[in-house]
């Protein structure tokens, strides 16, 4: 993926190959030795008569549920919300370690769009599960993404206190407007007035840096967009935070493809290894003066 993402002209728009990436990240998350371990069709006839996933506390009528919320982009509704719960409950047979979280689906939402084919996107996203960092935030009853909440709180302090003054000011945390953007890798904001463009470029840095590429996407996008948030009335904020500005920037990259330079605030992993340090530190105290 670096290699391809340096030879682009960042300058230029450029249309993305994303059946080149569908087979880089095919080699990444282990794509042909998953396809040998679990069988599809054997494993999803064994999802299929599930109802509820005791091991996981999953009951798979919330997934039929989100499915049905799902909205696909490029037509085929049906089929494609019928290929989506395929995955999703075929996933939770597979992968014990980690329990479905509502969001979830619009990452496999995104992932059935660019391959567009149903055994392909399960092993993409049975690989996305197993290697890379997105089924951190969801173990230990979600202590990792509180984690990330906070460590998000610490960087914003930070990089951009006007605005961190401001949202404490008004009561908005950060748990209020990060969750879906974390849970989804934003591709919750996908739609049919949006290209898939932006979104392969910020799957790629995830599958790069991991958990540091989403603090530096979303302080970014508040720094290019500060006066606009600490100017607007408090009741409107969330929904501005959450969507609007994330949008803005999406359809930026969209039109020139210059994501990287505006990239100015760039956390490091040693900061953010910092901080956590010092939050578990913190949670350490806690707990012994409770005792």
């Amino acid at each position: 993926i670096k290699q391809y993402v340096n030879k682009r002209n960042i300058n230029k728009k450029k249309i993305i190959n994303s059946k080149l990436y569908i087979n880089i990240w095919k080699n990444i998350l282990n794509f042909k030795y998953l396809r040998s371990l679990y069988p599809y069709e054997e494993y999803k006839s064994k999802a299929l008569k599930i109802k509820y996933n005791k091991n996981l506390n999953i009951d798979y009528t919330i997934i039929d549920a989100d499915c049905y919320r799902t909205n696909f982009t490029k037509g085929q509704m049906i089929e494609r919300r019928a290929m989506l719960n395929n995955i999703l409950k075929t996933l939770f047979v597979i992968v014990e370690d980690t329990s479905y979280c509502q969001g979830m689906n619009y990452l496999v939402c995104f992932i059935i769009l660019i391959s567009e084919n149903e055994e392909e996107a399960f092993y993409l996203s049975l690989g996305f599960l197993k290697y890379t960092p997105y089924k951190s935030i969801f173990s230990n009853d979600l202590k990792t993404l509180k984690l990330y909440f906070a460590i998000f709180d610490k960087l914003l302090h930070i990089y951009l206190p006007t605005i961190y003054s401001y949202l404490n000011s008004n009561k908005i945390y950060s748990d209020y407007y990060l969750s879906p953007l974390f849970i989804t890798l934003f591709t919750n904001l996908l739609d049919e007035k949006l290209s898939i463009d932006p979104f392969i470029e910020i799957i790629n840095l995830f599958i790069i840096h991991g958990w540091k590429s989403v603090f530096n996407i979303i302080l970014n996008i508040f720094r290019l967009s500060e006066n606009n948030i600490v100017n607007i009335k408090s009741e409107n904020v969330l929904q501005f935070l959450t969507s609007e500005i994330c949008l803005k920037f999406i359809k930026d990259i969209e039109e020139n493809m210059k994501f990287y330079a505006v990239n100015q605030i760039k956390v490091s992993r040693k900061l953010i290894c910092e901080i956590e340090n010092e939050f578990s530190q913190f949670l350490y105290l806690v707990n012994e003066s409770n005792k």
